[in-house]
């Protein structure tokens, strides 16, 4: 069975599919969400779900700070489709539209506030899975390329220390146009044998109304194999 790039909004279930991805070609992972391709996965050789993981409610509430003030905000529970190369799961605020893609060698989950939707290609976070076998230079080169290729030569990019999960990580800093300017970051962690990256991206003068809703998507985020949170590095399976 194949599968095409689904658009899910909060957790409605993807079909599962099969073939083989472990020999594709990791020269150049893509980073950005795409919008049409189509590639086989092997369902049999991808980690499974633990089925033992206690059950998470499908819905919750979580006060969050946008640009200074407490929000109370509903949340809703996402979960990884059949096939994805890590399976995980994490709640995100109800506004929020989130993106499936498998049909590249770099499994991407893209996460769009509702408060940016009309420009769903200019303010979002990417999780991207990488394939095994894909090395940390080859990870942050594809990090490199992607900024160079959105901005006109200037990168005021730098390096930082990366959270307690991350291996590397740059705070992003460029711009589109000569009125608009881009912020961001990236972080590269490692989980298993798999690199994966964590890419948020939104024009400067939204930072304060989005950071807070990714950041509070990367707080529940939970890797569905074992049961590991992304922001504990723990085994806690809230």
């Amino acid at each position: 069975m194949r599968r095409s790039l689904a658009t899910i909004i909060l957790a409605v279930a993807l079909p599962a599919c099969g073939s083989d991805r472990e020999n594709a070609d990791t020269s150049t992972p893509a980073l950005a969400p795409r919008t049409d391709a189509t590639l086989d996965v092997d369902s049999q050789r991808l980690p499974p779900r633990d089925e033992s993981l206690p059950e998470r409610p499908a819905a919750r509430q979580d006060t969050i700070v946008v640009e200074g003030t407490p929000e109370v905000m509903d949340f809703a529970l996402v979960r990884s489709p059949p096939g994805f190369l890590i399976p995980f799961s994490t709640y995100v605020p109800a506004s929020m539209t989130v993106t499936m893609d498998t049909a590249g060698p770099t499994d991407v989950a893209t996460f769009t506030s509702g408060e940016a939707r009309e420009m769903m290609d200019e303010a979002f976070m990417t999780v991207g899975i990488y394939p095994a076998g894909t090395t940390l230079l080859q990870a942050e080169d594809s990090i490199r390329e992607f900024v160079v290729s959105r901005g006109p030569g200037i990168d005021e990019s730098r390096a930082v220390e990366p959270p307690s999960w991350g291996e590397w990580a740059v705070e992003l800093s460029y711009p589109r146009s000569l009125d608009r300017w881009y912020a961001g970051s990236a972080v590269i962690g490692q989980y298993g044998p798999r690199y994966f990256h964590v890419l948020q991206l939104y024009p400067a003068e939204y930072g304060d109304g989005i950071r807070p809703r990714f950041q509070a998507v990367l707080e529940h985020w939970r890797w569905d194999d074992t049961g590991r949170m992304l922001e504990s590095g723990g085994t806690s399976t809230r």
